[in-house]
């Protein structure tokens, strides 16, 4: 099995760390994929990038790979986009999606090769792509200060989504606090359920849409990284139709940024 880390470069009280993670993707218990991030983070800007590709058994249905960048800047701890990149692939088609912002507001969307027209999506407008955030950048979960424990406020928030496509809010709510183990990690971390609502860009008529949109059973994990205002996903569940999908933290290690000085 190939190894993937996932690196978030990121502000503390004087300097930057790093964070060094990896994740597996599974279905009904079987593993069917790999997560790596990097994220460079300083103190008022960031860069990101994903890959994903499926592993395992998955490989004999698909060989799909999906790789995102992203960048932006962090203001008075809020997460501000400007640019996002996806490159899907897949067995029969690639797809790259580009995205600017200008302060979190997207004003240009280049899909290569376009959706077709489909008449059932919802129409988004102007308005569905102001005030939001990246399926990446949504990744960089910051913490109010003074609420470094975990707590309420890991979880409440609401993630404006926009991919170019589709714009949905996902709303977090906490709902406790729990023990996690992982190689690297052991502590306590904050169980956010969370809740899908498509806007627009979507076909409200297709099955799996419907049964997202009723899912109330979808739980986040997240855990505080120390000296930071930041907290990282350990585990994200979400029970499907047939079985329950996750990705699971496997490890992660945090190390200074040699040089790295906060602003």
């Amino acid at each position: 099995m190939a190894s993937f880390v996932a690196t978030i470069a990121l502000p503390t009280e004087s300097h930057a760390a790093t964070i060094r993670a990896r994740y597996l993707m599974k279905y009904v218990g079987i593993e069917v994929g790999e997560l790596a991030i990097v994220n460079n983070i300083g103190s008022s800007s960031y860069e990101a990038a994903l890959q994903a590709h499926v592993t395992g058994i998955a490989t004999v249905a698909t060989s799909r790979s999906v790789s995102m960048k992203a960048s932006g800047t962090i203001r008075k701890g809020t997460v501000v986009p400007s640019t996002f990149f996806s490159d899907q692939v897949g067995a029969d088609q690639t797809r790259t999606t580009r995205v600017s912002l200008t302060d979190g507001n997207a004003r240009l969307v280049e899909i290569d090769p376009p959706f077709q027209d489909n008449a059932e999506r919802v129409p988004l407008t102007e308005e569905h792509k102001r005030n939001v955030i990246d399926p990446l950048s949504a990744l960089i979960l910051t913490v109010p200060p003074g609420e470094r424990a975990i707590g309420p406020s890991t979880c409440n928030r609401t993630l404006r989504v926009f991919n170019g496509l589709f714009r949905a809010d996902v709303e977090l709510a906490y709902v406790r606090t729990e023990p996690f183990n992982a190689k690297g990690y052991s502590g306590a971390v904050a169980v956010c359920s969370a809740r899908y609502a498509p806007l627009a860009g979507y076909n409200p008529n297709a099955t799996m849409t419907k049964f997202m949109m009723a899912n109330r059973a979808m739980e986040i994990r997240v855990a505080m990284i120390e000296d930071a205002m930041l907290a990282i996903p350990v585990s994200v569940r979400i029970p499907m139709p047939v079985g329950t999908a996750s990705v699971e933290l496997q490890d992660y290690s945090v190390e200074p940024t040699p040089g790295a000085t906060r602003k």
